[in-house]
């Protein structure tokens, strides 16, 4: 589902970087937008894809991380708002976002309160985790494929908008 959904005429954003970010900078040639918490991890994936056009990857420093970019404590929270917000202050809007580093169910729903309608979101390790299927509550999943979920921003309108904010903020601080 992933490598169908992006294609080199769009604006393709991620929350982590990693495999997925090199994937697109060597095969589709589209703009990337990628956040990250650790930043040996960002010089890595920078490195792999050196010579690439419009790549923007910020690390985001949320203090001493472990596995997979997760902080070791809440020392930096005044700082998670920048995780889930840089992709958005930018000054250009993703047509595709993958959900696949920290604070993901903030992530989706920042994503959902700022995306354009028709912007696809996908949930990246969504079918084998429970708990992130919340976010369901403010938009159903279009598509499955193993892991993945796809969404699609709908209609403004057709949001519940003061509820996503609310939930942005009882999950602001929720790292995985």
């Amino acid at each position: 589902m992933f490598k169908r959904t992006v294609r080199k005429d769009l604006v393709y954003a991620e929350y982590g970087c990693g495999a997925s970010t090199i994937w697109v900078a060597r095969h589709v040639g589209c703009r990337i937008l990628s956040v990250d918490t650790a930043k040996a991890w960002v010089e890595t994936v920078k490195k792999e894809c050196a010579g690439v056009d419009g790549l923007s990857i910020h690390h985001c420093d949320l203090g001493p991380v472990g596995k997979w970019g997760r902080p070791v404590s809440y020392e930096k929270a005044a700082a998670f708002p920048e995780y889930t917000d840089w992709i958005w202050n930018q000054d250009v809007q993703p047509d595709v976002v993958l959900v696949d580093g920290r604070f993901r169910v903030c992530c989706f729903l920042t994503s959902l309160l700022r995306a354009r309608e028709g912007t696809r979101i996908l949930f990246d390790d969504y079918t084998d985790r429970p708990h992130y299927q919340v976010v369901e509550q403010y938009l159903p999943r279009s598509e499955t494929d193993g892991r993945q979920a796809l969404f699609v921003v709908p209609a403004r309108d057709r949001l519940d908008v003061e509820g996503v904010r609310q939930a942005i903020e009882r999950f602001r601080f929720v790292m995985d």
